[in-house]
């Protein structure tokens, strides 16, 4: 596989905050507003919200957890937002860092195939990946110690600007219908694009380029990288619409690597 040689990137330094060692749960018992005004209900749709976390210090990165339970069984819904650094690979990258964690938790093994979204208003694109998948994990149980729980899952992760928007959902022993009309459900009320058109970043004609440190060592690999790097980025400016890199520059088309050929 070729390994990565360069990376196009674009650094905020509005939403710098210090990553904390360990989540801390945030206690409040009303709704919470995080600083995109995105709010995060004490219940949404007969769903109460389990925990709410903070992953930084300024609690830009922010993660809730909604649970319901009928006949015993369970549905869990959890909406991450986030800062992002913005760059070419960042979808991937994230896509591929959950495949890795879910591969290693689940007790079968889930096949997660990224399926491409655009999300289309009048002033932005948002790019996003997601996959529908059955994940079976062991949890505990008060008759038997543990036990297999089967779920029907989604997890959906979108560029939005200056921040990444990022759905789980769980249903027990469910259907991947129920699955979608969740999604739905939640894409309605907490609204991706929304987030992308109030933090839209600058064109991608000001990304930086971070060469690897591979390709620094090789002068010959150096020059054609950079070459490469020149063009991927030249494709994007000339193929890509304001209102998509506004939104971000996520490189998916093959024509792009084409392109740099």
């Amino acid at each position: 596989m070729r390994k990565l040689l360069f990376l196009f990137i674009l650094i905020y330094n509005f939403c710098s905050s210090q990553q904390r060692n360990q989540p801390v749960e945030i206690k409040t018992s009303s709704d919470y507003t995080h600083t995109t005004g995105v709010i995060f209900p004490k219940e949404w749709n007969g769903f109460k919200r389990d925990r709410l976390v903070s992953y930084d210090s300024k609690n830009y990165n922010i993660g809730a957890t909604y649970y319901f339970k009928a006949n015993k069984k369970v549905t869990n819904i959890s909406i991450y937002i986030y800062p992002t650094e913005v760059s070419n690979e960042n979808l991937r990258d994230q896509f591929l860092s959950f495949k890795e964690v879910v591969n290693r938790n689940a007790t079968n093994h889930p096949e997660i195939s990224p399926e491409f979204i655009k999300l289309k208003s009048e002033k932005v694109i948002v790019n996003g990946l997601k996959s529908y998948f059955d994940y079976n994990i062991i949890v505990p149980d008060f008759m038997k110690g543990q036990k297999d729980q089967n779920n029907k899952s989604l997890f959906s992760v979108y560029d939005c600007g200056k921040w990444n928007v990022k759905f789980r959902i769980s249903v027990e022993n469910g259907d991947f219908e129920r699955v979608k009309q969740l999604e739905n459900a939640v894409m309605t009320s907490f609204e991706p694009i929304k987030i992308a058109e109030k933090y839209q970043i600058e064109s991608g004609k000001n990304a930086k380029i971070l060469i690897s440190k591979t390709a620094q060592r090789d002068s010959l690999m150096l020059k054609s990288t950079i070459e490469e790097a020149e063009a991927k980025k030249e494709w994007l400016n000339v193929n890509k619409s304001v209102e998509e890199l506004s939104a971000g520059f996520s490189d998916f088309e093959i024509e792009s690597y084409v392109s740099a050929i």
